[in-house]
């Protein structure tokens, strides 16, 4: 979730009755933010019910939903979630120009990265996993320091991914000599969730290939 566009949302909420949540019919599990049920406009589009409550709680707001109202995410997706607004942080004011800029745009980068891998999860909710990956979860802090953004829990074991947001910073990872054994996926957040599906199946399914083709090797030495 990134709080900055969820904030915006909430302020462009002010002084409404209520907010208003449609269904996007071209963009699986995106929804159109609008004031009320006879507005036209869109003000913001929104990503599940998670986000349509954090902007109806601080926006002080009744939610309208003119579609079916999607399932809340499982107990353990929603570590992801930050519901408290931000504090201010009280080092801030003790750094100089360029690196308060500096800071700015290390938190939107970390945002962003935040956003990616959370869309990355939680598109896999939209359809039905194959039969060899069993289910993915968020990588522990420890593997998240190796590099590992998601585990896929599979038939031949646990299958790294890192979540990466263009192609650049995905060769750069490969590169690395310790992510031999970590795929790489490049997802755009602001894609559809059927695309992002693909893409991190995709990635999961070259990963569990390497592991079975190490696995023969070792077998036949």
């Amino acid at each position: 979730m990134a709080l900055d566009r969820l904030n915006h949302l909430v302020n462009r909420c002010r002084g409404a009755k209520q907010i208003v949540v449609c269904k996007e019919p071209h963009s699986v599990g995106e929804f159109s933010l609008r004031w009320d049920e006879r507005e036209g406009r869109c003000i913001g589009r929104i990503q599940g019910r998670e986000e349509a409550e954090y902007i109806a709680t601080h926006a002080k707001l009744p939610v309208v939903w003119l579609c079916p109202v999607p399932p809340a995410l499982p107990a353990h997706r929603l570590q992801w979630m930050r519901y408290e607004q931000p504090e201010p942080d009280p080092k801030l004011a003790k750094l100089t120009p360029r690196q308060q800029q500096n800071k700015v745009f290390g938190d939107m980068a970390r945002e962003r990265g935040e956003l990616r891998e959370y869309r990355a999860l939680t598109s896999l909710d939209t359809a039905p996993l194959h039969a060899w990956l069993l289910w993915v979860d968020k990588a522990t802090p420890e593997e998240d320091r190796r590099g590992i953004d998601l585990v896929g829990h599979s038939d031949v074991g646990r299958l790294k991914v890192q979540v990466k947001g263009c192609a650049a910073a995905a060769r750069a990872f490969k590169q690395d000599p310790r992510s031999r054994d970590i795929e790489v996926v490049v997802v755009n957040e602001h894609a559809d969730d059927e695309v992002i599906r693909v893409a991190v199946v995709d990635a999961f399914r070259r990963v569990r290939a390497a592991v079975q083709s190490r696995s023969r090797k070792m077998s036949e030495a």
